[in-house]
């Protein structure tokens, strides 16, 4: 039986390859601004301290670090003169396939410096090719993604209630739909009180907070397009713009087209 290849790989709607020279002790403080597209960084020369979620990671020339998008973390270069790296920025739209949220967290895989860097460089030198090397950038990419996948390492589960993870893969679907409590509940075949005290002790949000998280999710990949936020509000089922923003302000710390301009047009 064949599988449709868009249900393996979903659109994908942000990549850029860039290069850096950090000198020693630059400081990244993104500890309160989450990260808006995952991040593939290869070290090359140099050395570099990554810490989060109270771990706290070495990285050094051959390493791979990958952070997620909506990390959370702290990096600091510690080689003098500098330390040197080449990074994937990338965004795939919403999926239960390409790092799904809350499936990863930061970390490092150390791989074969050489061969990877080949593929790094080839990629940064030939982004945004208009002919037929943009194939080969394409498929460096996918070469890289594809030796990274099998080998990071994935959350467990925050949950371990069946009937709860049911109704998480229900909202997920069903995001852009009027999902009041006593339907959720009665999916997941528990009394409405015992449902809510229960979704929010395996999952720490309300479902009305996981929903919304769901679609402030959506909202970040629509905001790499053309869409308006009022156009945009209408796509992912909120009532107002005004009730948009204020979801997204929440969520980011940004209004909508502040994360746009500032965030979004980063590296």
């Amino acid at each position: 039986m064949s599988i449709p290849v868009s249900r393996l790989i979903p659109p994908l709607v942000y990549l850029n390859v860039a290069s850096y020279c950090s000198p020693a002790g630059l400081t990244n403080d993104y500890s309160s601004t989450p990260r808006p597209h995952n991040c593939i960084s290869l070290f090359y020369e140099g050395r570099a301290v990554f810490r989060s979620g109270g771990k706290e990671f070495d990285v050094r020339p051959g390493d791979v670090i990958f952070v997620p998008w909506q990390s959370l973390y702290v990096s600091k270069y510690l080689n003098k003169p500098n330390t040197k790296y080449l990074t994937i920025h990338c965004n795939f739209a919403p999926s239960d396939f390409v790092f799904k949220s809350s499936d990863y967290s930061l970390q490092t895989v150390h791989v074969d410096l050489e061969e990877m860097y080949e593929d790094f460089s080839f990629m940064h030198q030939n982004i945004g090719s208009t002919d037929f090397i943009a194939l080969e950038v394409m498929e460096r990419f996918y070469k890289v993604l594809s030796y990274l996948l099998p080998r990071l390492r994935r959350n467990q589960p925050s949950s371990h209630n069946d009937a709860i993870l049911s109704v998480i893969d229900y909202m997920e679907a069903h995001y852009k739909d009027e999902l009041p409590c006593s339907l959720l509940a009665k999916r997941a075949a528990l009394s409405e009180s015992h449902f809510y005290l229960l979704f929010k002790q395996e999952t720490g949000l309300t479902p009305t907070e996981y929903k919304n998280h769901i679609r402030i999710r959506h909202a970040i990949n629509l905001l790499y397009g053309d869409l308006s936020v009022e156009e945009i509000t209408t796509e992912l089922g909120f009532n107002s713009a005004a009730y948009f923003r204020k979801v997204f302000y929440k969520s980011t710390g940004y209004k909508p087209l502040e994360y746009k301009k500032q965030i979004l047009r980063r590296p």
